[in-house]
This record gives C-alpha cells, sequence and structure tokens, in this order.
C-alpha cells in the first residue's frame, strides 16, 4: 500500500535538491517544509556518545561511524515521514540501531522530537513472510529515493535487483523494520 504523504509528493521529492554543509546538516529543497523540518531535526539530533559506544563495540573508525549516523538517521526520518507504512531494514546499519535503542533516554527523545511517537524496531523472524520483508525494504528503498534524490549507499544498503523490488536481502532473520500503524503508539 502507497503512503498517501508519499504518492502525492513523489514527482516533486523525487527531483529534490540535496545540499550540504556538513556531514549532518542537510536541506531538501523539493521536500516539502514539514518533512525538511524532520529530517533536519533527525539530521541535527547530537548522538556523540552513542556513536563513541558503536565505535568501540564494532571496532569502527569514526568517519565509518559518522556515515553509519548519518544513514540511520535518514532511514528512521523516513520512518517519521511514512508513518502510515512499514519500512523494512537491511545490512549493517541496523547494529547502530541496536546500539542507540540501548540509550532509551537518548532514543525515546530522537523520536519524540522528529515523529511525535515511538518508532519501533522490529525483526522479522524465520516465520514471517519474506514477501512482507522484501515490500518493507522496497518501501524503504523507493521513500530513500523520492527524499533524498538519490538510491541509498551499495556499501551500506543491499540493493534492489529490480524497480519491482526483488532484493538481494532482507531474507533472513536479521530483516530489521519499523511497523507502524496499528503496532505503533504515541509518545
Amino acid at each position: 500500500m502507497m503512503s498517501t504523504n508519499l504518492q502525492t509528493n513523489t514527482d516533486t521529492a523525487a527531483s529534490a535538491a540535496v545540499h550540504t554543509d556538513s556531514p549532518n546538516r542537510v536541506s531538501f529543497s523539493g521536500l516539502p517544509q514539514g518533512r525538511r523540518e524532520i529530517v533536519d531535526a533527525a539530521m541535527a539530533f547530537p548522538m556523540h556518545h552513542i556513536l563513541k559506544r558503536y565505535m568501540k563495540d564494532e571496532n569502527l573508525t569514526r568517519e565509518v561511524a559518522l556515515e553509519h549516523e548519518r544513514e540511520l538517521k535518514r532511514f528512521l526520518a523516513i520512518c517519521a515521514i511514512n508513518p502510515d507504512r512499514m519500512i523494512g531494514m537491511s545490512g549493517r546499519i541496523d547494529e547502530l540501531w541496536h546500539t542507540f535503542l540501548m540509550f532509551t533516554w537518548d532514543y525515546h527523545e530522537f523520536c519524540s522530537s522528529i515523529a511525535g511517537r515511538y518508532i519501533h524496531h522490529s525483526p522479522r523472524d524465520e516465520s514471517e513472510d519474506i514477501q512482507l520483508g522484501r515490500a518493507a525494504y522496497r518501501n524503504f528503498w523507493n521513500a530513500y529515493e523520492a527524499a533524498f534524490g538519490e538510491s541509498p549507499p551499495a556499501h551500506l544498503w543491499p540493493a534492489l535487483l529490480s524497480k519491482d523490488g526483488d532484493l538481494t536481502a532482507c531474507t533472513g532473520s536479521g530483516c530489521c523494520g519499523s511497523h507502524h500503524g496499528t503496532g505503533t503508539r504515541p509518545i
């Protein structure tokens, strides 16, 4: 099911120009004002101590951790912008999300400030339909391209094999998503 928010602004958002002055400061000329504010708030949220823990736990350089931070914030902003859609995740960024979740006060504040509700982490288990996970990841991929005017970085996000949504990943228990709608509770 397509989100009404995404459907009504696909043409405008797809041609959005991305402007950056720093790794975490981004504005999008093609996004409607409310969506730009969500993305800007997500990108500006301080995660220094969370990244410090993540770098230590995962043995990563600061440069790599900052790139993962940008992508996690983009993913969570997409979840905030599309509250009525299942948005799936697959790939390396999920480990940073797990670290962020351990910092419960920070994660709660982040969700409250960008989404007005808690964004749940809902791993897909083996018993769930693989196609559902693929559709959720396709939702993420399409929303990312519409919002940011580019495909997700291939070295961090497993690629779609086709625009139809066949995926190279998101087929095992490691596929995580943010389920919205009936499973979402306001903060």
